[in-house]
């Protein structure tokens, strides 16, 4: 029997499979000690989707701000995850915390599951795997957008994989697209990892995202986000996603070290792992989606890099799970140096004061949750107010409404009008369908703006601080002239 039948049919017997009430308890206990450690600190961008969760939930309205609908979420399954449960709870910060609770405590339960059939140790992988994930800085950072739930879902098309469940394996595939639609050729490699019912897999996968995509297009004018549109290739002096890894190093060389120690693990384990089904998806899903997004060519956002790098920390995680329970020479420093890394990057991220100078460990944004906040309380409540860039924090923060192109279409559209003159002829099409539907409003009147401009450490008037650049901006709040676009 070869390696990858084997990993298919052994511990089928489902007498032989432990509760998985630990993992899960394990999992609840991780998510919710994350949710409180960067329950104050999320980052710009994750505001973004808290503003899209809270006006879905609270208003019906899918945008930014009060009476006016965009698209420019990202991850529509978190938008729909998140608007859902504030529908209910009536506060998005408190479901976004019940969310990632409730997802660290799901990925413990499939991580039993693939600990049971592939003899990893039911009572030590998933704690293992879920305590590497929960101290990864750069994990934690991301805390609020979609890094979390494509990682579950990750985790879960391994088990559907290993398990040999097609049909919940084209699901998980599916939600993946719907969480990030650049995660669609990941999604394939969880597809052509399955020993069989392909087809039925990929079935599933098509009824679980075709309905909203179209959905999108009739109703919100774009089946896809119109960040394809306003982000498109960038680059921050010649930093791109491919090598922004190196670049945060160089700039936060501590929580980006330990943040890349577990894929590191995973990438010398994978020659002895590259003829398990489990590896496929893993290691397979996260270095697909990394060339996937260097050939996108986005800007260095630091999230964008979580799924490739705890992708493969979970490859990384499940070999180290197999020595220590083979009974080898080698468990014991095995052992303490895993001990060493989880104890000493937890004890490292609350020595330097989680939340670190009111910024997650691992940030670019130009100020802190809390000098957005005393932003906001400046600007008059009702008014409308153009944004200097960020947009997510002052939005949340604001009895106003803040809009740029993310929040206006009326914004967004003078750039899809320029992107459609410039393209060539296949994305000019491909722009047109996905267009074909929106109308094309105009932009809101505006009564304030405003503009921020970059001075030395300890100017006067300097209100917002960056962690990673260590910059400070003034800030200048004016007045628009009527009629200003």
């Amino acid at each position: 029997m070869t390696t990858l039948e084997w990993s298919s049919t052994r511990g089928a017997d489902p007498a032989t499979v432990s509760p998985a009430a630990l993992p899960v308890l394990t999992g609840v206990l991780l998510g919710a000690a994350v949710s409180w450690l960067m329950h104050r600190v999320p980052t710009d961008d994750a505001f973004i989707t808290l503003n899209y969760a809270r006006q879905l939930g609270l208003h019906g309205n899918w945008g930014m701000v009060d009476r006016l609908e965009s698209n420019t979420a990202t991850s529509p399954l978190s938008v729909l995850l998140l608007g859902g449960l504030t529908a209910v709870l009536r506060n998005a910060p408190l479901a976004l915390a019940v969310a990632t609770t409730a997802q660290f405590a799901v990925a413990g339960y499939w991580l039993h599951g693939i600990a049971v059939r592939l003899g990893l140790g039911r009572w030590l992988f998933a704690p293992l795997a879920l305590a590497t994930l929960a101290v990864n800085p750069l994990l934690m950072s991301a805390y609020g957008l979609e890094s979390q739930l494509a990682l579950t879902l990750l985790i879960g098309a391994g088990w559907a994989v290993v398990t040999g469940r097609a049909g919940p394996a084209g699901v998980l595939a599916g939600l993946l697209v719907l969480t990030r639609p650049d995660l669609g050729p990941s999604a394939l490699v969880v597809l052509a990892a399955l020993p069989a019912r392909r087809l039925r897999a990929a079935g599933a996968a098509v009824l679980v995202t075709v309905p909203w995509f179209a959905a999108s297009w009739w109703f919100l004018g774009s089946a896809v986000p119109d960040t394809v549109v306003i982000k498109g290739p960038e680059s921050w002096g010649g930093t791109s996603f491919w090598n922004s890894v190196p670049h945060y190093f160089s700039i936060l060389p501590g929580p980006v070290a330990l943040s890349v120690v577990p894929a590191v693990v995973g990438v010398v384990a994978l020659p002895w792992w590259f003829r398990e089904r489990l590896a496929w998806v893993w290691a397979g899903a996260a270095l697909v989606h990394y060339v996937t997004m260097s050939l996108l060519h986005p800007g260095p956002f630091f999230w964008h890099s979580t799924f490739w790098l705890c992708g493969l920390g979970l490859v990384g995680s499940a070999a180290v799970a197999r020595v220590l329970v083979s009974g080898r020479p080698v468990c014991g420093p095995v052992a303490a140096l895993a001990g060493v890394y989880l104890l000493g990057t937890a004890w490292t991220g609350l020595n330097d004061g989680l939340p670190r100078d009111g910024f997650a460990p691992i940030s670019f944004n130009w100020a802190t949750p809390a000098q957005y906040e005393a932003l906001a309380a400046r600007l008059p409540a009702g008014t409308t107010v153009l944004s200097p860039g960020e947009i997510g924090t002052l939005a949340w923060f604001c009895e106003c409404r803040v809009v740029d192109q993310f929040a206006d279409r009326g914004r967004f559209t003078p750039l899809l009008e320029e992107r459609l003159a410039t393209a060539g002829p296949v994305t000019r099409t491909l722009l047109e369908a996905n267009y074909a539907r929106f109308e094309r409003p105009g932009a809101v009147p505006l009564d304030l703006r405003i503009d921020t401009r970059l001075a030395p450490a300890g100017t006067p008037g300097g209100e917002l601080t960056s962690l990673f650049t260590r910059s400070v901006r003034v800030v200048t709040v004016g007045s628009v002239p009527p009629g200003t676009p």
